[in-house]
């Protein structure tokens, strides 16, 4: 038995489960971490496209390619939420249009909430989904699909593969932190399993003179740094171990700014640091 429920109107139907495909691929992402300095001049850019169904017996795809009966993408509405708030739509691609060059910039974002880029300030997020509507099986029936959920996502099956992209704003970006604000900079270290790192460390280097910091054991620990008048660089780095996997950690900056909030999985070497102070 399927059963059906109604949404905005009586056209707009939730589609059962195997009509809730994964429908949009995102490629060539570019440039999701704003700095202050750089807006209004700043935009968010991906090329846009639908998936083709690749033969798995999942039926989470869309339905280009696809032995027998077929769907049609209709239409697919850009949703922008800002620091988890309601949605609200940036931009709408015809299915025709596809693939489609996207470009959503900091000055989209602000108008549609209200604001100038102006208002943006770090620590801001934006979040990025989208709804659409379908012709199911070319029957003349549309459902109206919103997001599918993160178990559908993230390329496992299809490269590009996208449910919901993130756009943070930050102060300025460095890799090496040029004379650093004194103070005491937190460096916080999780491990979701609570065994430790299990090999993985961070290097925090002030000046030269590096300090190697880990979790021997457990699920949490705690670092701080002290920086003293007149240090000329400050920089962390990320070296792996056997599973990177459980492995989350953020620092702070004198201030309580979050200048990093790194993993599951962080990247190896250098972590880019946001600078407020």
């Amino acid at each position: 038995v399927v059963m059906l429920s109604a949404c905005e109107n009586e056209d707009n139907l939730r589609a059962p489960d195997f009509y809730t495909p994964v429908v949009l691929l995102a490629t060539n992402v570019t440039n999701n971490v704003w700095e202050t300095s750089e807006l209004p001049n700043t935009a968010f850019t991906f090329t846009l496209d639908e998936e083709n169904f690749d033969g798995a017996a999942d039926g989470h795809k869309f339905f280009v390619g696809r032995s027998g009966v077929t769907s049609t993408l209709l239409d697919v509405t850009l949703l922008a939420s800002m620091n988890g708030g309601s949605p609200e739509p940036v931009a709408t691609f015809q299915g025709s249009e596809l693939p489609a060059e996207v470009s959503i910039s900091a000055s989209d974002i602000a108008s549609t909430f209200g604001m100038t880029p102006d208002d943006l300030a770090p620590g801001d997020v934006i979040a990025i989904t989208y709804e659409y509507n379908i012709d199911a099986d070319n029957s003349g029936t549309v459902y109206k699909l919103g997001t599918p959920g993160n178990d559908y996502c993230g390329g496992f099956t299809n490269e590009g593969e996208w449910c919901t992209f993130t756009i943070s704003v930050v102060c300025s970006l460095a890799d090496v932190v040029q004379n650093p604000a004194p103070g005491a900079y937190v460096i916080d270290m999780q491990d979701s399993f609570g065994d430790g790192w299990n090999g993985a460390t961070l290097e925090v280097t002030v000046d030269g003179v590096t300090s190697v910091i880990t979790v021997d054991a457990g699920s949490s620990g705690s670092e701080t740094i002290n920086i003293a008048p007149g240090t000329s660089t400050f920089e962390v780095a990320f070296t792996s171990g056997d599973f990177d996997s459980e492995v989350t950690f953020q620092v702070l900056d004198p201030a309580g700014n979050v200048m990093a909030d790194e993993g599951p999985t962080p990247s190896v070497g250098t972590v880019t640091l946001s600078v407020c102070l």
